[in-house]
C-alpha cells in the first residue's frame, strides 16, 4: 500500500474548551459538591464514588476548572466508569461523560487508549448520541487520539468507529461541528494506509462525495475533498470512486466557475494525483488529454 502525504492544513489538533457547555450541564447539587473539593490544596485526596450517575458529573466539574485535576482522575480509575456513562440513555450524563473523555484526551492520551472499554464507548457515542453535543465531542476524542500515530491502526481497526463516523458525515441531520470533527477524524484514520480500504468498504466515499456536491460550506468541503484525497491513495477506491462519479465531481473543482477555494482544489489535484500513482491507466490517460489544460489551469490560479 502506497503511502500518501497529507496535503492539508486543516490537521491541527482539537483542544477545544468545552467549559460553558460542561457547567451548564452539570447538575446544581454536582455543582456544590465539586466546589467544596475544589481548594488546590486537597487535590491529593480527590476521590471519584463509584456511583456512576455522579462520578463523570464531578470529574467533567474538575476537569473544566483546574487541568492539572486531569492526571489524578486518570490515575484514580475514573476512565472506565465515565466510559460506561457513554451508554447511559441520560443525556446529560452522556454529554459530560464525552466532555471529559475529550479533555482528558489532551494530556492522557496513553492512559485512555489503554482504559478498558474506552474506544468502545465512543464507537456506542457516535452511532447513538444522546445530543449532537455528546456526538461531537465523541468525534473530536477520536481526533485527538488518532495523533499519535501508533494509535492509528488501532482505532482503524474498529469497525464501528469508522461507521459512526461516516454516518454522522453521511446523516442530513448532523450538526456541522459534528461533521466537521468527523471528518477531521476520518482524515487521521486514513493517515495510515492500511485503513482506507476499510473506509472505502464503509462507505466513506459516498458519504464524502455526497457532501461535497449537496453542502454549500466551503470549510466541510475543504475538510471532505482532504480526506478524499487520502482515501484515493488505495487501490481499492478506484472502482468505488467511478461510481460514485467522484472523478467528474473532483475535475469539477478544478474548473474555476464552480468556485472552490484554492484548499479544495489543492486537495482535489492531490486525489487525481494519488489515483494516478495507484496505477489507474484510463486516469492517466483521461487527464493528458480531454482535461490537460483545465488540470494544469486548476493548479495555477
Amino acid at each position: 500500500m502506497r503511502e500518501t502525504s497529507p496535503t492539508l492544513g486543516f490537521l491541527e489538533w482539537y483542544e477545544g474548551d468545552f467549559s460553558n457547555a460542561q457547567t451548564t450541564n452539570v447538575g446544581d447539587n454536582g455543582c456544590r459538591e465539586a466546589e467544596s473539593r475544589q481548594n488546590p490544596s486537597n487535590k491529593a485526596h480527590l476521590r471519584i464514588r463509584t456511583n456512576p450517575h455522579r462520578s463523570p458529573l464531578r470529574a467533567a466539574f474538575a476537569i473544566q476548572n483546574d487541568a492539572e485535576s486531569r492526571p489524578l482522575i486518570a490515575e484514580a480509575n475514573a476512565v472506565p466508569l465515565i466510559a460506561e456513562s457513554l451508554y447511559s440513555p441520560a443525556a446529560i450524563l452522556q454529554e459530560n461523560a464525552t466532555a471529559t473523555l475529550l479533555n482528558l484526551s489532551i494530556a492522557s492520551k496513553e492512559h485512555l487508549m489503554s482504559s478498558h472499554g474506552v474506544l468502545d464507548a465512543l464507537s456506542h457515542a457516535l452511532r447513538h448520541p444522546a445530543t449532537p453535543f455528546a456526538a461531537q465531542c465523541a468525534a473530536a476524542t477520536i481526533f485527538s487520539l488518532l495523533s499519535v500515530e501508533s494509535f492509528r491502526p488501532i482505532i482503524g481497526h474498529k469497525r464501528d468507529i469508522i461507521f459512526g463516523l461516516v454516518e454522522i458525515v453521511r446523516s442530513p441531520t448532523s450538526a456541522a461541528r459534528s461533521i466537521k470533527d468527523s471528518l477531521r477524524a476520518l482524515f487521521g484514520v486514513s493517515l495510515y494506509p492500511l485503513n482506507r480500504a476499510q473506509m472505502v468498504e464503509l462507505g466513506a466515499v459516498q458519504a464524502l462525495f455526497s457532501l461535497v456536491v449537496k453542502d454549500g460550506r466551503v470549510g466541510l468541503i475543504e475538510d471532505a475533498t482532504a480526506v478524499i484525497a487520502q482515501v484515493a491513495g488505495c487501490e481499492e477506491s478506484w472502482e468505488i470512486f467511478k461510481k460514485a462519479l467522484g472523478i467528474e465531481v473532483l475535475m469539477d473543482l478544478l474548473d474555476n466557475a464552480t468556485g472552490s477555494s484554492s484548499r479544495t482544489k489543492e486537495n482535489a489535484v492531490s486525489a487525481l494525483l494519488n489515483l494516478v500513482q495507484c496505477g489507474e491507466k484510463r486516469l492517466r490517460m483521461m487527464l493528458e488529454g480531454k482535461w490537460k489544460l483545465g488540470f494544469l489551469m486548476g493548479l495555477l490560479i
